[in-house]
């Protein structure tokens, strides 16, 4: 009796192929572990203290013989660099200071106006792309200084109040001219 198992649509896989699958996967465990030198099969716990020796020996050869700068990729250039900048004192960290030169407080206040400018400016940003797409849309905006309220309303509205309140100022600049006359 044959067992079949339905994979994919059509096709079936039998015991028979399952076996040779499982044998095929051994003898590739078989030649990598054979190939990279490991020797048979290791335990976990084994195959991880020979990495580590091999890695302590590696270290250490490392630390016995600097390598040149021009063997150095750009990358291990940059942060050597970087290193002996930092160790002399000449680079800041973010937000802190290095050096102790008296100047510590002119840097801290240099810190704080940028940071608060990263606060401020994206939200000033952002303010003035909605004010933007208002008027894309139709709408303004103002401040109204009587009550001290943001009116949002439409830019035809808005034109006819200032032309009102413009007629408004010149009527109020007329009577008073008229009536200065009469005094």
């Amino acid at each position: 009796m044959m067992k079949s198992i339905a994979v994919i649509p059509n096709k079936a896989i039998t015991s028979s192929t399952t076996s040779v699958t499982i044998i095929r996967c051994l003898l590739l465990l078989v030649a990598v572990n054979t190939w990279t030198g490991a020797g048979a099969f290791m335990t976990p716990s084994t195959n991880a203290a020979v990495m580590q020796q091999q890695q302590r020996q590696h270290v250490l050869k490392m630390a016995d013989e600097p390598m040149p700068r021009d063997q150095l990729g750009p990358t291990e250039r940059l942060l050597l660099e970087r290193k002996r900048i930092q160790d002399l004192g000449l680079v800041q960290e973010l937000g802190k200071t290095v050096k102790k030169d008296g100047l510590d407080g002119i840097r801290s206040v240099v810190w704080a106006v940028y940071n608060a400018s990263n606060i401020v400016f994206p939200i000033l940003a952002v303010i003035m792309f909605a004010g933007i797409c208002l008027n894309l849309m139709g709408y303004g905006y103002y401040w109204e200084d009587t009550t001290n309220q943001l009116i949002i309303d439409s830019l035809e509205h808005i034109r006819q109040e200032n032309i009102y309140q413009q007629e408004l100022l010149r009527i109020a600049s007329e009577a008073t001219t008229h009536h200065a006359g009469f005094f």
